[in-house]
């Protein structure tokens, strides 16, 4: 027989949106800049999550915002390349990061 079931909620105060941000910096996950080009012009963009969708026909799950400043590129560009980083690739974030951020 199994037990009742436990809401999260019951044994966890709801998270607040500092407190989520704060917690997600924390967690390790591989670094992957995700480029393109085209008739739109070049851009990239870092991301700690690519999952695989299907391999036949083989799909990639990236996600980008479309408030971002590169998201008119890709979309336009509508092709992307996904670069899985190494540890001693931080000069590669460090570039892409502060373009994003600048626009």
């Amino acid at each position: 027989m199994m037990g009742a079931a436990i809401k999260l909620s019951d044994i966890a105060p709801p998270l607040g949106k500092d407190a989520f941000r704060e917690g997600m910096s924390r967690l390790g996950a591989a670094v992957n800049i995700i480029t393109t080009d085209g008739p739109a012009g070049r851009a990239g963009f870092t991301a700690s999550t690519v999952c695989s969708v299907t391999d036949s026909p083989p799909t990639l799950l990236v996600c980008l915002n479309r408030s971002s400043s590169v998201y008119d590129r890709f979309a336009d560009n509508n092709a992307l390349c996904v670069n899985t980083l190494k540890p001693d690739h931080r000069t590669s974030v460090s570039v892409v990061w502060r373009k994003d951020r600048d626009g």
